[in-house]
């Protein structure tokens, strides 16, 4: 029988690709509790302008569904590789590899057609086998600052 953390990163694993390589934004919801938090959006949804033009968000599930959509819409050849990941107590760590081209819109960044690539270092808490906080360390925000000056 597996162990707890085997079991959650199986799940990491097939979250990753269900939701982020399948890109069906509507399983999210059989992967994250109804009480996740995702404390890192704003960063993620953040326009280069002041910041009562932000993306309208929550840092909940429906939030997360949310940044998927508009990822996918700007990337949609996006894909997810995991290059490791490792599991202690409820959490689970990845560390990933996105790589797509910027063919649709940002938020506030007209598509630009350069090919990205950028590396993420997730770190999610599980419980009952479903995902109930998300913290996570980014080149994403670069990326998007370097697709900015292209775009200008």
């Amino acid at each position: 029988m597996p162990t707890i953390q085997e079991s959650n990163k199986a799940r990491m694993r097939k979250f990753v690709q269900v939701v982020q390589n399948d890109q069906d934004v509507d399983a999210i919801h059989r992967f994250f509790a109804s009480d996740f938090k995702n404390p890192d959006l704003r960063e993620m949804l953040a326009t280069d302008q002041d910041s009562e033009n932000d993306y309208s968000y929550s840092n909940d599930v429906e939030g997360d569904k949310v940044l998927h959509e508009i990822l996918f819409r700007a990337f949609p050849d996006i894909k997810v590789t995991i290059l490791d990941i490792a599991a202690d107590g409820d959490k689970v760590w990845t560390y990933k590899l996105f790589e797509g081209t910027h063919s649709g819109p940002w938020l506030d960044i007209p598509p630009t057609g350069k090919k990205v690539s950028f590396h993420v270092i997730d770190i999610m808490t599980f419980r009952d086998s479903m995902i109930i906080d998300h913290k996570q360390i980014s080149e994403f925000v670069s990326t998007l600052a370097s697709l900015r000056k292209v775009s200008d």
